[in-house]
């Protein structure tokens, strides 16, 4: 039990994600053989953390129909979350400032994307852009394309290549595959908010249907991957079909906050398995 509760609190914390983002960032550093320091892990955990937990504050009341224990735990400690927020996008920035300026200024647009994601600013049919449809996903998995794959080149002044192209696009479509996943459960939630989702535009069933198909786009780039190391990202791909098989066949929302999350640390664990041993 005592182990169980851990877990869920990295989960409703937005820990567990935040390592997603570290690991990924450790993918791209490996597969494109980068040189490393505390930061280029720590800020982009740090962006994630301060992004999710903006959303899941501005988004309780959508959320408790989504996800209510998640909502409950967030309720818990709301009042310190704004304080949480500032602190570690401070903590996230202001290190790699010093270290160089263009790299700090990407991870300001994580913080753009998520103010106009997340907050109705404009008294427009669309005040949000998670509002427009299809952008939510794209949004979120261009984000984590950016601090995964494009971040870590920047900051470590490294050159534009064949294999940063091939991360940055697969990284996408991998988060974009688990991002519209999500959105599967949550379509009670966004069906009341007016969030056109691909699963409420497509239904859940033809939905699932797309995923299949971007997940063999993944597969279907093994074949052109730029390293030996990459070849490894086979194991997501098909980590992928299994969870999106598994889709009725485990409580959704187990399935999601775990299983789907989880494959962001697998990617990690994988190429950092195949880089050291």
């Amino acid at each position: 039990m005592k182990i169980r509760n851990f877990f869920r609190s990295l989960v409703y914390s937005n820990i567990f994600i935040s390592l997603g983002m570290s690991s990924i960032v450790l993918a791209s550093v490996l597969i494109m053989s980068m040189p490393a320091d505390i930061f280029i892990f720590l800020s982009p955990f740090l962006v994630t953390f301060s992004m999710y937990t903006l959303n899941r504050r501005t988004d309780i009341e959508e959320d408790m129909l989504n996800d209510r224990p998640r909502t409950n735990f967030i309720r818990r400690y709301k009042k310190h979350l704004p304080v949480l927020i500032v602190v570690s996008y401070i903590a996230a920035v202001l290190p790699v400032l010093i270290i160089n300026a263009t790299a700090a200024s990407l991870l300001l647009v994580p913080l753009l994307f998520g103010i106009f994601y997340t907050i109705k600013i404009f008294p427009f049919s669309f005040s949000r852009l998670k509002e427009i449809p299809v952008v939510k996903n794209m949004i979120v998995a261009l984000n984590w394309a950016i601090l995964g794959v494009l971040f870590p080149v920047i900051y470590t002044n490294s050159s534009f290549s064949f294999i940063f192209v091939y991360m940055f696009i697969f990284i996408f479509i991998r988060v974009l595959i688990g991002a519209a996943f999500f959105d599967i459960r949550d379509v009670a939630g966004d069906m009341r908010e007016r969030i056109r989702t691909i699963p409420i535009i497509l239904g859940k069933q033809k939905t699932l249907k797309l995923l299949v198909i971007l997940n063999t786009v993944s597969l279907f780039m093994i074949f052109f991957s730029p390293t030996r190391l990459s070849l490894l990202l086979v194991l997501p791909v098909l980590y992928g079909y299994i969870y999106l098989f598994l889709y009725k066949k485990i409580e959704i929302r187990s399935l999601c906050d775990y299983i789907v999350d989880g494959e962001y640390i697998l990617i990690g664990l994988i190429i950092a398995l195949g880089f050291f041993f």
